[in-house]
């Protein structure tokens, strides 16, 4: 591709081609969720917001494949949120079809508008209803999240249904504003029972690290003590050693005098002895 843009005399036109259903390479690229490519696309100046036979942009492309890196690139290369297919679904409805509230988050924080109709009337809601998950948490998170961003669980589609319709009695309750507002609530007393457990290890560790800089500092101190001991015991021992060598020369001093002594007193008796015979 790159060779052939070199050689073009329009790139732009040319990494812009469609094919018969007038898919572009980055609807092929975003379908792929090949970010790389996509990337390379857009630098070499594919419109974002192409629409292919069906009205579908790579955006909408991604979102329907749940290609949540792509979709998050073309977001922040400033692809429309809210362009919708010939059937009129926007980005929104395919993450409720999909059950995606990872890719929604994306598109809510893009400000994608989430009260829309698609060409059967339905919004995001009753597609979540239709293509529910009941024991799924990420489908209630889903669905939470579209009503607290404006999603209507009042409004009826084409065929005269609300949301809560599509579901079962027990699962009526999350379609509703009075649960969003339970289960707001519910996350909430969550959210600050989580916050006070985390400050509790916080206190906790700060705790144990003042305990353990303490053991610290009096294991160092009798360690100290202990070779300050040591230190005083192998200096008596040398004072201990100095001084027995001390007193063992003085005994070796006096015993050599003595025995001088007594070698001179001999020496004098044998003079004597001999004086007296002459």
């Amino acid at each position: 591709m790159e060779i052939l843009l070199k050689r073009s005399n329009d790139p732009v036109s040319k990494v812009n081609e469609l094919d018969r259903n007038e898919c572009s390479a980055l609807h092929k690229s975003a379908s792929d969720g090949d970010v790389r490519v996509t990337q390379w696309l857009v630098e070499h100046g594919a419109f974002v917001d192409q629409r292919d036979f069906n009205n579908t942009t790579p955006l909408l492309m991604a979102v329907k494949m749940g290609r949540k890196e792509v979709v998050e690139y073309l977001i922040h290369q400033g692809a429309a949120c809210d362009l919708a297919d010939r059937q009129g679904n926007r980005p929104v409805h395919f993450c409720a079809i999909r059950c995606d509230s990872k890719i929604l988050k994306l598109l809510l924080d893009a400000n994608a508008a989430v009260n829309v109709q698609n060409g059967e009337l339905n919004t995001p809601l009753h597609l979540a209803a239709i293509y529910q998950r009941p024991n799924s948490k990420e489908w209630e998170s889903l669905i939470a999240s579209l009503l607290d961003s404006g999603c209507d669980p009042l409004l009826e589609n084409a065929s005269r249904k609300k949301p809560a319709d599509y579901v079962g009695r027990n699962l009526k309750k999350l379609f509703s504003k009075e649960g969003a507002e339970i289960r707001r609530q519910i996350k909430t007393q969550k959210e600050a029972q989580e916050e006070e457990d985390f400050n509790k290890l916080l206190e906790l560790r700060s705790t144990w690290r003042a305990t353990v800089m303490a053991n610290l500092e009096k294991t160092k101190r009798l360690q100290k003590d202990e070779a300050d001991r040591l230190h005083r015991e192998a200096e008596e021992r040398l004072r201990a050693e100095d001084d027995a060598r001390l007193l063992l020369d003085e005994a070796i001093e006096r015993r050599r005098y003595q025995e001088e002594q007594r070698r001179k007193r001999q020496d004098l008796e044998e003079k004597g002895k001999s004086a007296s015979r002459k």
